[in-house]
C-alpha cells in the first residue's frame, strides 16, 4: 500500500503525492479544484486600502492665524528725525535787509536848472503897440 503522508512506507514504497498517476480509481485528495479555491477571506481590497482616517489637510495646515504683516511693522510715527527739524533755511537776516540803494537824496533834488526867471516872462515889445 502506498503512504497517505508523502513518506516512504517501511517497505519501500512510493508516497500517493507527487507520485503521477496513482495505481486507485478514485482521484487522490485534492486532486480535484482545491476545497477553499474560493477568493481567499480578505483577497478583495484589504480593509483599510481607503485612504487612512486623517489623509486630508490636517487641522492647522491652513496659515496660522496672524501670518499676515504683524500689527506695528509699519514704521513707527515719528521715529526718525522730523523733516525741517533743524534751523529753517532762510532764517538769518534777510537779504537786502539794509538801507535800499538809492535811499539817500535823489539825484537832481536840488534846484532845477532853469528854476529862475523864465526867459520872456517881461512883458512882450510891442504887446501894447508902443
Amino acid at each position: 500500500l502506498r503512504s497517505s503522508t508523502g513518506l516512504q512506507t517501511a517497505t519501500g514504497l512510493r508516497s500517493s503525492l507527487g507520485s503521477g498517476p496513482l495505481q486507485g480509481s478514485d482521484p487522490v485528495r485534492g486532486s480535484g479544484p482545491l476545497q477553499g479555491s474560493d477568493p481567499v477571506r480578505g483577497s478583495g481590497p484589504l480593509q483599510g486600502s481607503n485612504p487612512v482616517r486623517g489623509s486630508d489637510p490636517l487641522r492647522g495646515s491652513n496659515p496660522v492665524r496672524g501670518s499676515g504683516p504683524l500689527r506695528g511693522s509699519n514704521p513707527v510715527r515719528g521715529s526718525g528725525p522730523l523733516r525741517g527739524s533743524g534751523p529753517l533755511r532762510g532764517s538769518g537776516p534777510l537779504r537786502g535787509s539794509g538801507p535800499l540803494r538809492g535811499s539817500g537824496p535823489l539825484r537832481g533834488s536840488g534846484p532845477l536848472r532853469g528854476s529862475g526867471p523864465l526867459r520872456g516872462s517881461d512883458p512882450l515889445r510891442s504887446t501894447t503897440g508902443l
